[in-house]
């Protein structure tokens, strides 16, 4: 089901006099516990860094209360846009139609449920920003992964693993929901999967366009994987 942007029934975001530096991209399905603290925490760490910016949240098919929750934030002001999928169509299928609105030269991928701090946008597009890197991954590896079930940590390294053995590469976390990349790499790239496997899609191209992909931790710490 072909998604749809909210703009008539809320207000139209405010016109940005100057070029829009970061797009954040929140793909959100039943979040309704999560989203809003999840959207103004992003809106404070982007504006507090005086980044210009725009968050665009998308509500894929979700049947809790997480619509009404993003039609209470959009109605509070601010650059927050809103696209809304009647049906779930994945994660990969989201990102696909908010990239059609995305107006940033930095794309930023963030999941919805808080397993990512907010506040650490600007230090996973630091590397991009700095012009030493394309593609940022935030990786729970370099940091603390107390939060991850035992068989979503060996199936990670599984996929890690086997990334890094096909590509020569020394990613610790390919799974990871916290993206960042510079808007001119992505186009090239393309997102093809619908789901989940649009993960391992982005690593698996960024690796072979030979672009630099850095990884970043909670805390900052940048490692050069590629």
């Amino acid at each position: 089901m072909v998604g749809r942007f909210d703009d008539q029934a809320l207000p139209p975001s405010p016109v940005c006099p100057e070029p829009i530096q970061v797009s954040v991209l929140v793909p959100a399905h039943n979040e309704e516990g999560t989203i809003e603290d999840c959207v103004r925490r992003a809106e404070n760490a982007l504006s507090s860094n005086n980044l210009r910016y725009e968050i665009i949240v998308i509500d894929d098919g979700s049947t809790d209360k997480t619509s009404e929750c993003i039609q209470a934030l959009r109605r509070n002001g601010g650059s927050l846009q809103v696209l809304h999928n009647q049906e779930k169509t994945g994660k990969g299928a989201s990102l696909r139609s908010a990239m059609l609105r995305a107006r940033g030269d930095i794309v930023v991928v963030l999941d919805a449920d808080l397993e990512y701090s907010p506040e650490e946008i600007p230090k996973v597009i630091g590397p991009i920003e700095d012009g030493v890197c394309d593609v940022v991954f935030g990786s729970r590896f370099l940091g603390q992964t107390e939060g991850m079930s035992l068989s979503h940590r060996l199936g990670n390294l599984v996929l890690t693993g086997t990334t890094n053995v096909l590509y020569k590469a020394r990613l610790t976390d390919v799974m990871t929901g916290y993206k960042a990349f510079r808007r001119a790499s992505l186009d090239k790239f393309g997102i093809g999967q619908a789901g989940f496997a649009f993960e391992v899609e982005v690593a698996v191209k960024a690796l072979r366009s030979g672009v630099k992909v850095a990884e970043v931790r909670s805390g900052g710490l940048t490692a050069y994987v590629a």
